[in-house]
């Protein structure tokens, strides 16, 4: 999904060995223009406990994360980031999840993803026409519960 260069790769000076096997770029580029989330996680270590955010493309990926949650690592916050032709404006747009759900779509003869963000709005890979008439099947990461556990 995201798309880095060896050239463009900055290099850690070998005195800090924290880093480790670590690679840190200036900026990745996004090939397809499909949805990702990006989550707020909490890793609390020996001194303070810092915040770093992680980006994902897929919603299974974001539930197993959750659910892998420790006393040193949780899920602060999930927010999915649409292209404009899944969420009906002009611009890409960032918002809160509320529910990722699998639904049986008539329209579509099978499952699909279900994104509902802050709002009310629903997002579907395959168009909002999708969700009509559909069937829920699983949710797979609901904020009020599952985030609510690891505050």
């Amino acid at each position: 999904m995201f798309t880095t260069y060896r050239s463009s790769e900055i290099q850690l000076p070998d005195l800090n060995p924290q880093c480790g096997e670590t690679q840190i770029w200036p900026y990745v580029e996004q090939e397809l223009m499909y949805p990702w989330f990006y989550l707020s996680v909490v890793r609390v270590g020996a001194v303070e406990p810092d915040t770093c955010m992680l980006m994902i493309q897929h919603a299974q990926d974001v539930a197993s994360l959750v659910r892998r949650e420790t006393s040193r690592i949780r899920v602060q916050q999930v927010q999915i980031v649409t292209p404009a032709h899944m969420n009906g404006t002009h611009r890409w747009l960032m918002e809160p999840v509320k529910k990722i759900s699998v639904l049986e779509s008539p329209s579509l003869g099978g499952p699909c993803e279900a994104f509902e963000v802050e709002g009310g709005n629903c997002y579907a890979l395959s168009g909002s026409g999708v969700l009509d008439n559909a069937t829920l099947i699983q949710v797979i990461f609901d904020a009020a519960t599952d985030l609510k556990k690891s505050r």
